[in-house]
């Protein structure tokens, strides 16, 4: 009888995994664990944890198993005080605080669970290597450094405050590999720490065409005419609120036009009513990809990304974006792609709009580019060796 082959054994380490994934890092993982989980044998070690803004316990601990993926919760210490949380972070991201503030503010930012630590330092023989998803959270913060000698970091890194805290000083010295999203973040990380190896490579997240989508979305939502379309979070951090801004000083200057700006993710901050502004909350995946295929053009106001799969998704569908310029990131995916143009004030906004309204073919060719873009450089494939050369790495680094 021929003996079975183990896989490899590899702990995918994040903050959160809803099971109903939207975005963000949550949805990275659930991609990149679905196709590595031919070859390795995959355990998403988390929170319980639904809701990122307080961290309330919400799922039950335990072993779950979520679209063929092994999901093993643990219960989050203490929620966040959002109140408090704020306060410390007015405090110490504006510079120059001790590193016993630092520490306090992490743990105030969560999700701090003391069961997952002690899960990850009495099972780290168990497993052969682990990957954490986002440097930020108490999860890679407090847990990688019980793992680091067979941890793998997918930072997720963007321009922003926290990044310049010096606790993180001792924790980028300690992956023995690095997965970076874009050559941007890579940049911005060897600038951040230019006395750290930071060995690794651009991997990001490969993109498919979706299964399903949702043809019928206009009607089901009753919406006519041209619209922008937004997919995130609505909250300052991702530059919800200036779009709104951006958007209704838009439609001042041009009240003939019959155009909306459609809204889909989680409402952290609602946006205040507006005739033109159609906010839908969170959909089904199949509802978004009807949205971004009916959609005139997707707008990106976030500041802050490593990556942007919305960008992708869009791209994919053959769809112009119109994207905050003040992101490296996505800017520079604009500029490579030739699949959008960008902004860095309301002016600016309004130009580029107007000039991307008034030209369907414009758009079109920009859609196009896109296309080609993401089917160049975002294929499983390559994704799929990136993640297998990084566990080879860690592995013998252990054995030399």
């Amino acid at each position: 009888m021929k003996a079975r082959i183990r896989k490899p054994k590899v702990g995918f380490v994040i903050h959160r995994f809803p099971n109903d994934v939207r975005g963000g890092a949550e949805l990275h993982c659930r991609r990149v664990a679905e196709q590595m989980a031919t070859h390795w044998d995959i355990e998403v070690i988390s929170t319980c944890a639904r809701d990122y803004w307080t961290w309330e316990n919400y799922y039950p601990q335990g072993v779950e198993t979520i679209d063929g993926i092994t999901s093993r919760r643990f219960p989050v210490d203490f929620p966040r005080d959002v109140t408090i949380f704020q306060k410390k972070s007015l405090e110490v991201l504006a510079g120059g605080a001790p590193r016993s503030e630092e520490l306090e503010w992490m743990r105030l930012q969560g999700p701090y669970s003391t069961a997952l630590c002690q899960y990850l330092e009495t099972s780290v023989h168990d497993f052969d290597a682990f990957v954490f998803f986002t440097y930020l959270y108490c999860t890679t913060f407090f847990g990688l450094p019980l793992v680091a000698d067979r941890a793998i970091l997918v930072p997720t890194a963007e321009d922003a405050p926290p990044l310049r805290l010096s606790i993180y000083d001792e924790l980028f010295r300690l992956p023995k590999w690095f997965l970076f999203n874009t050559p941007e973040e890579e940049q911005l990380l060897r600038r951040r720490f230019p006395k750290l190896a930071l060995q690794g490579a651009v991997a990001g997240v490969g993109m498919d065409r979706p299964k399903r989508v949702n043809q019928a979305f206009r009607r089901d939502h009753r919406i006519s005419g041209e619209y922008l379309l937004y997919v995130g979070r609505l909250e300052p951090a991702k530059g919800s609120d200036e779009l709104l801004e951006y958007f209704t000083s838009y439609r001042k200057l041009h009240p003939k036009h019959d155009l909306k700006l459609v809204l889909i993710g989680d409402p952290v901050i609602p946006p205040a009513q507006h005739p033109d502004i159609v906010p839908l909350g969170l959909v089904p995946d199949e509802d978004k990809f009807g949205a971004i295929e009916e959609a005139t053009l997707i707008v990106l106001p976030s500041s802050y990304e490593s990556l942007s799969m919305v960008a992708l998704e869009a791209w994919l569908m053959g769809k112009a974006v119109l994207a905050n310029g003040r992101c490296e990131v996505v800017k520079r995916h604009c500029m490579r792609s030739n699949g959008g143009l960008w902004y860095e004030n309301c002016q600016e906004f309004a130009e580029a709009l107007q000039l991307l309204l008034l030209d369907p073919n414009l758009r079109v060719k920009m859609g196009k580019n896109g296309v080609r873009y993401v089917e160049a450089n975002y294929k499983w494939q390559r994704i799929q060796n990136c993640y297998l050369e990084a566990f080879n790495a860690i592995v013998s680094s252990r054995v030399t």
